[in-house]
Parts: structure tokens; C-alpha cells; sequence
């Protein structure tokens, strides 16, 4: 045997599940944690800086129903100007990428279907296209697209990621190196060979119950998530019968203001929500707008004031999820922000309690050279993870995070510092 072995795949297509949608990716070696496992760059990419064609618009609103400032009217009449625009062999590699939907989304499809024959016999330069193809790119980019910083894009490979509620890589742009371009990272060690699943869901919506993710993924995705973490959820937990669920199918109000992070403590009842997620969302729609008001108003009464509240969240998060601090790691970005910009010890102590367990999941997701990232460690290392002050002795040998700034400090701030130390290893 000669010359240096060819290297293995970074990752590959399982085609045992070719005829579906969305076959499968599996890793082609192990990886560790914050290890890039694919960069693709766009199939087909559907700009959003591109102007919509005004005609074509027209014609998709006047077939659908839809008006003209809905996005779903103007990503329909985007995806169907790419394929007049595409030439033949871009739109047999995007026929390729897809098999027909599953079940969960035939009534769809059959919508699509007759929404572009419609729209062939109002804008006459469709016509001549086949009705099937432009249905398939339809759903295609409607159900598989990721969302960049360019815009809607189609990826050969990186569509084949499935989705799961307990994911092991996290989707990013390639920070301009190639605009819409798409970066998988793994945010926990794969090993060769284990099927790669990244999440349709933002974190805070992965931290709510399998009922709630399940009602979210059908209605953007329409399929019916069946992934490990959900249907563990309903076997152990029988989800119909539990106070939460009641809770969440009674009052689906309380369910749409926690998604949206409008959520106040006063329109709960602790006795019934206590614990639940949909407190914990409360806790935190709370805690931040007393923060970030604080902050911008320079009140720090009022920023104190949500101390209290962001601790309980966070917390909340540790017990719950304590092996996938990552879905409420944009969370803990968002509050270091705040404290961090109070310039005041009391916040700097928080800051270090509450974020240190996240810095990883960070780097991990966004990487370590990230300037967020960079500037969030930077600022652990420089101050006391206890009292606040200017760190001096160093940082914890352990998690090599928090700065401490003398042996009587790092002594105090043990016990509570030793659960998030081991959090964040």
C-alpha cells in the first residue's frame, strides 16, 4: 500500500433512510466538544436581500390568500423565482436532496401542490415548469432550510441532520468566510458513527415539556416529534396526566406569553405552577426585564431587585438539566451583559455564580475565539468569584474559570461555587 490513507469523513449520509424526507447523518470519527463537524456551503440560497419579483408575488397572494407582507407569501414566491432562475442541473441536485414528505406533513403537500398549479396558471412564465419540482422545492425549503445571516439556505448535506430535543451539534453561520454558508459544532463528545441530530427549537423552547415542544415542532415542521428525549418524557412521565400538562392544555394563553418571554410571576398561581417550566419562564421574563431596566435607566435598586429572581432561574436550570446547561445558555449571555455592565460588586459576584457554568456551553456552540465569548472568560478570570473585587490568586484550578482573589475567598465561595464548577466540566 503507497501514499498517505485517504481521511476519513468528517461525517456522512446514512442512505438506510433514503426514501424519506429527511434521511439520515452520521458522524464518519469521534469528536470532541466544540469540535467543528461539518461546513457546507449553499446549495441553493434564497437571498433575503434580493428584491421579491412584484408579479410573482402577486400571483402567489391571489393563489394563496396570503397578502404581500407575510413572509410565508414572499419565501413561497422566492423559492418558485430560484427555480425560474435555477438552471438544470442546480435543480436536479435539489430533487435529489429530497424524497417525499412523511405522513405528518401529506396535507401540506397537497396544499403546496395545488398552490403552485394555481399560481403556473396566473404567472405565465411557471407554466412550462413541471408542477411536481416546484412542489418538492416548495417544501423542500419550507420544512429543511436553515436560516443564515445571507438568508433561506438549502444545504446537500447538512439538511440530513435530523432533529432531536436532546441534540449533539449546534447549528452556526461561517461567520462570513462564505455568507449563508453552514457550521455544525458538537456541543457534547460524539462518537464514530453516532447519528448527528441538531435542534428545530431555540433553547429555552428545548427546557419546555415534550407537550409543548411537540405542539411547536408540528406547527413549523409538521411532523410529529418521536426523538429519545420525548417519548422518555411520556413513557416515564405520562405527560396526559400530570398538574403541568392540565395546566398547559387549560391555559394555552400562559403557554404563548412564556414562549415569548412576556410572562409575569403575578398572573401565576405558585400553588399550581411551582417548579413547572412555565414558572421558571416567569421567573426569568421577570428577573431580565428588572435588569436590563435597570441598566438602561441606571437604577440599581431596581437592578437589584432582580437578583433574586434570575438566581431561582438559573438554579431551576441546573437541577432540571444539569447535563445540557446549553439550553439556557443564550440566558445566562444575556444577564453577564447586564451585570457585568453595573460595574458593582454585588453583580460581579452574581455574574460570576450565574455564568461561569455556561462559559463552555458558549465556546462550544459559538466557539472559544468568539469576541463575546472571549471578553465573558476574560472578565471571570478578573474578578472574585466571591466578593466581587479584583481577582489576584488566579482562577479555580478545577474548572479553570472563576477568578478568585485570595485563598480566603476561594475557601468561602466553595460550597456554592463546587455544583457549577462541576457543571461546567
Amino acid at each position: 500500500m503507497t501514499g498517505a490513507a485517504a481521511e476519513a469523513p468528517r461525517c456522512f449520509v446514512d442512505n438506510a433512510a433514503s426514501g424519506s424526507f429527511g434521511a439520515s447523518l452520521r458522524a464518519g470519527r469521534a469528536f470532541r466538544a466544540g469540535e467543528v463537524v461539518l461546513e457546507e456551503r449553499p446549495l441553493m440560497l434564497l437571498d433575503r436581500s434580493a428584491a421579491v419579483d412584484a408579479v410573482l408575488l402577486g400571483a402567489v397572494c391571489e393563489a394563496s390568500g396570503l397578502v404581500p407582507e407575510e413572509d410565508m407569501a414572499r419565501k413561497i414566491a422566492g423559492v418558485l423565482g430560484l427555480c425560474l432562475s435555477a438552471d438544470a442541473a442546480a435543480r436536479a441536485a435539489l430533487r435529489k436532496c429530497f424524497g417525499q414528505p412523511d405522513e405528518c406533513a401529506a396535507g401540506m403537500a397537497e396544499f403546496v401542490m395545488q398552490l403552485v398549479q394555481d399560481v403556473q396558471r396566473l404567472h405565465m412564465p411557471l407554466a412550462a415548469s413541471d408542477a411536481q419540482e416546484l412542489a418538492h422545492a416548495v417544501m423542500g425549503f419550507l420544512l429543511s432550510a436553515h436560516t443564515t445571516d445571507a438568508g433561506s439556505a438549502i444545504f446537500e448535506i447538512g439538511h440530513r441532520c435530523n432533529h432531536s430535543c436532546s441534540p449533539n451539534v449546534f447549528f452556526q453561520n461561517s461567520n462570513g468566510s462564505e455568507p449563508g454558508g453552514l457550521v455544525f459544532t458538537a456541543i457534547r463528545p460524539i462518537e464514530s458513527g453516532e447519528l448527528l441530530h441538531m435542534s428545530y427549537l431555540e433553547g429555552k423552547e428545548l427546557m419546555a415539556p415534550a407537550v409543548v415542544r411537540r405542539q411547536l415542532l408540528s406547527a413549523r415542521k409538521s411532523f410529529e416529534c418521536a426523538c429519545a428525549r420525548c417519548v422518555a418524557e411520556e413513557r416515564e412521565h405520562g405527560e396526559a396526566t400530570t398538574s403541568e400538562a392540565a395546566v398547559l392544555a387549560e391555559q394555552p394563553e400562559l403557554v404563548s406569553a412564556a414562549l415569548a418571554g412576556t410572562l409575569k410571576l403575578a398572573a401565576l398561581d405558585r400553588d399550581t405552577c411551582g417548579g413547572h417550566w412555565i414558572f421558571a419562564t416567569a421567573l426569568f421574563a421577570d428577573g431580565l426585564g428588572r435588569l436590563r431596566g435597570g441598566v438602561e435607566q441606571g437604577d440599581t435598586e431596581l437592578a437589584r431587585s432582580s437578583f433574586k429572581l434570575v438566581r431561582a432561574f438559573f438554579e431551576w436550570v441546573l437541577e432540571k438539566y444539569p447535563a445540557h446547561v446549553h439550553f439556557a445558555s443564550s440566558q445566562a449571555a444575556e444577564c453577564f451583559a447586564c451585570l457585568a455592565a453595573m460595574e458593582d460588586e454585588e453583580a460581579a459576584v452574581l455574574a460570576s455564580q450565574l455564568c461561569a457554568p455556561y462559559l463552555n456551553a458558549l465556546e462550544n456552540e459559538f466557539g472559544a475565539l468568539d469576541a463575546e465569548n472571549v471578553r465573558m472568560r476574560a472578565w471571570l478570570k478578573s474578578h472574585c468569584g466571591h466578593c466581587g473585587r479584583s481577582a489576584q490568586k488566579g482562577v479555580c484550578s478545577r474548572c479553570k474559570i472563576v477568578g478568585y482573589c485570595g485563598a480566603e475567598c476561594q475557601r468561602a465561595a466553595w460550597k456554592a461555587h463546587k455544583p457549577l464548577c462541576t457543571a461546567s466540566q
